[in-house]
Parts: structure tokens; sequence; C-alpha cells
């Protein structure tokens, strides 16, 4: 998964291995780990 946002300066890349896919919801775990110091 990865994502880039101009706006925030921002660039995040995660490499994981589940399976089956993302079951616990590890993309959005990160996601907030990475936009919450921000906001």
């Amino acid at each position: 998964m990865f994502w880039v946002d101009p706006q925030n300066d921002l660039t995040a890349v995660l490499f994981v291995q589940l399976s089956p896919f993302d079951k616990i919801g590890f993309h959005k775990s990160f996601r907030d780990a990475v936009y919450g110091p921000i906001q």
C-alpha cells in the first residue's frame, strides 16, 4: 500500500504480507498512525 499526499508534503509506503488480506484492519491503523500527528 502506498499513497502520496502533496497537500501535507507526505509520502507513505507500507509493505506487509497478510492472509487473508487485511482482515485485522492493519491498513487503517497505519493510515491513522501516519495522519494522527498531522491533524
